[in-house]
């Protein structure tokens, strides 16, 4: 077995961390639905960029995005931007679906 950083190792090319298989390799067992719960570790999800990612934030650092949602990744600076304009404003934000729509909507009315 090799080490690396003193927590992960590499097992038959499968790469542990923590005890835990990754996401997305063989023998992974997740803990959660992706859609309430975290697909990682199985908690509750929260907020909307997570219901639209299916991990939470502590485990998207982790492990990364679900598998099949990496594609949320590139829309997520500006949903955070979108949430922090809505605050600021005192509005209810709109779901990150109604808000990727809305957002794609408006990009084909300007080509």
């Amino acid at each position: 077995m090799d080490e690396i950083d003193g927590k992960d190792l590499i097992v038959k090319r499968i790469l542990v961390k923590h005890g835990r298989v990754m996401p997305g390799l063989p023998g992974f067992v997740p803990l959660g639905n992706g859609k309430t719960h975290c697909f990682c570790c199985g908690k509750a999800l929260t907020d909307e960029l997570s219901f639209a990612r299916g991990v939470g934030p502590e485990c998207i650092k982790e492990w990364g995005p679900y598998p099949g949602r990496e594609w949320v990744e590139k829309h997520a600076k500006a949903f955070k931007r979108y949430l922090g304009q809505q605050k600021r404003k005192n509005l209810q934000p709109v779901s990150f679906d109604k808000w990727l729509g809305q957002r794609e909507k408006k990009s084909r009315i300007k080509l």
